[in-house]
């Protein structure tokens, strides 16, 4: 059983770790993988392949990247189980949750932003975005 933990989902993890948790990128070949503390792998993310044609629903859903501007790390998840939840205060969302990360480097190295759009529309009227620096 994988309890409460697994239940944060990917959208929740990333607005936690925005403000908790320092996380760690690294990048290889054909794969990036986000990690913090507490969790050996956080997320797999695969650049330049596009999103499965009907992806598995998963706790983190299915992940893509790629970057632009060569300075923007852009996440492109969907396929999110929905016994997740969108926020702290038990938002529920559908299946049709798609979840779109930038995350870029300040020119010092110093800070990292990230960009969080959300589209749902089994559960929100509009996209709506959330951002947080890093220090």
């Amino acid at each position: 059983m994988l309890g409460a933990f697994a239940r944060r989902g990917g959208l929740r993890r990333v607005a936690r770790h925005a403000v908790f948790v320092r996380v760690r990128l690294a990048q290889m070949d054909r794969l990036l993988r986000l990690f913090d503390r507490n969790v050996p792998v956080l997320r797999v993310v695969e650049p330049h392949v596009p999103h499965s044609a009907d992806p598995k629903p998963s706790w983190y859903g299915e992940s893509i990247g790629h970057y632009e501007g060569g300075d923007t790390l852009v996440i492109d998840t969907v396929g999110q189980t929905d016994r997740t939840f969108v926020d702290n205060y038990r938002t529920p969302h559908t299946r049709k949750l798609h979840v779109i990360e930038r995350w870029k480097i300040s020119a010092d190295g110093n800070i990292v932003d990230v960009a969080i759009d959300v589209d749902e529309p089994g559960v929100f009227t509009l996209p709506w975005r959330a951002v947080h620096p890093w220090r």
